[in-house]
């Protein structure tokens, strides 16, 4: 009985860090597109910086979020 709680925390584990894998992978996808179209490059010229800057932070974590 007990490894069966044991092994539905780690698929609920194992489920968590797939979806936050996923989300992070989405926010990256989109704020690569943005920076990669030169069709929304002056419709995004004042945040671009910003754009730029979280798609970096969000690459970090992503590979924090693999080492997991």
């Amino acid at each position: 009985m007990i490894k069966r709680w044991k092994k539905k925390t780690q698929g609920k584990k194992l489920i968590s860090l797939h979806h936050s894998n996923a989300w992070v992978f989405l926010v990256l996808t989109i704020t690569g597109l943005l920076l990669y179209l030169p069709a929304l490059r002056p419709i995004l010229l004042q945040v671009r910086g910003w754009v730029k800057d979280i798609h970096i932070y969000i690459g970090l974590l992503s590979i924090f979020i693999l080492m997991l």
